[in-house]
């Protein structure tokens, strides 16, 4: 069977993988080979050596400025002060996972939330801080529309109408709309 490129593991038909160009990786183990910073969808990288490097750690090998991918000066210096976080981006089969399982419980458990996260190929904090997103999008769309009584959950199912919640992840057109019935994701493509 086919192995993962970096960590030279079997790849399943149920895993998340990445391609650059033959080599093919587990969705986690698609990162820099310098900084280690995983790779998100749609991000510019390049194979040197059949080693993949994020863009800034490409262009420093092409440039000649580190021969050997290790820590530069620079890249030191960098470290020392905070850096901006990436942002993350989702896949449309994530989107819908993480949807799809919104509308069974809003406040997910640890164990469901790490669930959650093997299924989509995120980190369990991304899936946390999706929900967190989630329930402060859902609550202010209830409250816009509707004045919920005391007790009223945000979370029962007739009070979530996930369409209009969730529509700002949409630019509306037909291939982006939420199916609610039929499976919550496609399958990763076989290997």
């Amino acid at each position: 069977g086919t192995r993962c490129s970096k960590c030279c593991h079997l790849i399943t038909q149920n895993d998340w993988i990445r391609r650059a160009g033959e080599q093919v990786f587990h969705l986690a183990c698609f990162a820099c080979d310098s900084c280690t910073r995983q790779l998100s969808t749609g991000e510019e990288f390049g194979l040197v050596d059949g080693r993949v490097l994020c863009k800034s750690h490409y262009l420093e090998i092409i440039e000649g400025s580190s021969t050997d991918g290790d820590c530069c000066e620079s890249e030191a210096n960098s470290k020392k002060r905070k850096s901006k976080r990436n942002r993350t981006t989702f896949t449309d089969e994530q989107i819908h996972i993480l949807q799809a399982n919104f509308q069974i419980d809003c406040n997910p458990d640890g164990q469901d939330l790490e669930r959650i996260a093997d299924i989509s190929g995120l980190s369990k904090r991304v899936v946390q801080v999706w929900f967190q997103n989630a329930r402060a999008r859902n609550k202010k769309y209830i409250s816009k529309n509707r004045t919920l009584g005391p007790g009223t959950s945000l979370c029962a199912p007739d009070q979530i109408d996930v369409n209009i919640a969730f529509s700002a992840f949409y630019t509306g057109s037909p291939e982006n709309e939420i199916e609610t019935s039929g499976p919550c994701f496609t399958p990763p493509t076989q290997v």
